[in-house]
């Protein structure tokens, strides 16, 4: 299974703060990038910080039905909303609410409750990964969503 190097980043940051700063979390990764512009990403809230030949991290999402695991930790998404966050985790560019709606819910189900339930998700992920007030967790409009934290 190829790694994702953000995921490994972030997981990394996780381990220094608790062998470094005991008692404290990371809560962000800031990358120096090629042209001198810094890139910010979050740091889950609960990265497995024990070594990799005991408990190998999974990077990234693994979204079901039932759960949603971040690297390896368990995010808390309302069950309505697990669908959804699964669909936007296996998106490869954004997806309209027109989209969502008929990807996640019924046929019956309005653009305005799949309005709905993405903003009570960015609520959710916005508190499961500790995000201040500026970051987001899923991005856009009903022109197309998508999801930051990858």
């Amino acid at each position: 299974m190829d790694r994702d190097p953000l995921k490994e980043l972030q997981v990394a940051a996780a381990r220094a703060v608790a062998c470094y700063a005991s008692g404290q979390e990371a809560k962000r990764v800031v990358i120096l990038g090629v042209s001198g512009e810094l890139l910010s990403a979050p740091v889950p809230c609960s990265c497995d910080t024990n070594s990799e030949e005991s408990n190998p991290v999974i990077a990234g999402w693994q979204a079901t039905d039932r759960q949603a695991l971040y690297d390896g930790q368990p995010v808390a998404v309302g069950p309505s909303r697990l669908k959804l966050l699964r669909v936007l985790v296996e998106a490869e560019a954004a997806l309209t609410a027109d989209e969502l709606t008929k990807l996640v819910f019924d046929s019956h189900t309005r653009v305005e409750n799949t309005r709905y339930h993405i903003r009570q998700l960015k609520k959710e992920l916005k508190t499961a990964f500790r995000l201040d007030s500026e970051s987001m967790a899923i991005v856009g409009d009903d022109e197309g969503y998508s999801l930051v934290i990858r």
